[in-house]
């Protein structure tokens, strides 16, 4: 006969061997959690995962310290070192390092304002021209003349407002030879040489050479007249004609 005390022993000795096996043979058996065996595409795909993973490495700049972790960023990064410009405006020739600023210049063109000004109802093709004129209605005007005390919201206004104090004309068309304060001014001006018209009234199709001309003709569109006179409440859709209707309440100013 057996010794009970050796049986004991050896059934006390297979449970942590059957515990053995399970986990060995865990792999090879559904999931004991979501009842799924891991497919043969999965341990694939996960195997390509850590791989990548492995293989990352971030792309260095070869002009800066700068680095990225995708090929696409990298490229467009170097165009602020080679100057590259890719995107061109088939409209008017201008070219731009990204495709998203091709596109926001695109709206210049198409003369669509669709971001308004809900104090004043001034429209705007760029929600970063809203913006910047919100600030008007803040009356935070912060970049001060040191000539003439005048203040100003935007840097870029100052500066051309010195201007008007040393006479400076930096900007000079090489058609006419005219100079102009502002490559802003210059620009507008070159229209006329060009015969450019990017502003295009999206009701009858008439085209001008500045935003402001084009928003002075929608108001014969929507009727708008946003120039009031403080004697008697008459409104006018143009500023030049209000003026002339003051002076018949004040025929001596």
């Amino acid at each position: 006969m057996s010794d009970p005390e050796t049986c004991r022993m050896k059934e006390d000795d297979a449970e942590p061997q059957t515990d053995l096996l399970e986990v060995i043979e865990l792999k090879d058996i559904p999931n004991f959690i979501t009842g799924k065996k891991t497919s043969q595409t999965e341990k694939n795909l996960s195997q390509k995962s850590a791989r990548r993973a492995r293989s990352t490495r971030f792309l260095p700049c070869a002009h800066c310290e700068k680095s990225f972790t995708r090929k696409g960023d990298l490229d467009r990064h170097l165009r602020v070192h080679t100057g590259e410009k890719p995107f061109t405006c088939v409209q008017c020739g201008k070219s731009f390092k990204l495709a998203d600023g091709l596109k926001k210049h695109l709206r210049c063109h198409s003369g669509v304002r669709s971001f308004h000004c809900h104090e004043c109802g001034k429209t705007f093709i760029l929600p970063s021209h809203l913006k910047r004129h919100m600030i008007i209605h803040a009356d935070f005007k912060p970049h001060l003349c040191s000539l003439c005390g005048k203040s100003f919201s935007r840097l870029d206004c100052l500066k051309k407002h010195q201007r008007t104090h040393s006479g400076a004309r930096p900007h000079v068309c090489f058609e006419c030879g005219n100079a102009f304060n502002s490559a802003d001014t210059l620009k507008r001006h070159r229209r006329i040489h060009t015969g450019e018209k990017p502003y295009t009234c999206s009701d009858c199709g008439k085209s001008f050479t500045q935003s402001a001309h084009l928003k002075q003709h929608e108001r014969v569109h929507t009727g708008q007249k946003p120039y009031y006179c403080s004697f008697c409440g008459r409104s006018f859709s143009t500023s030049r004609n209000l003026p002339a209707h003051m002076k018949k309440h004040r025929p001596d100013a």
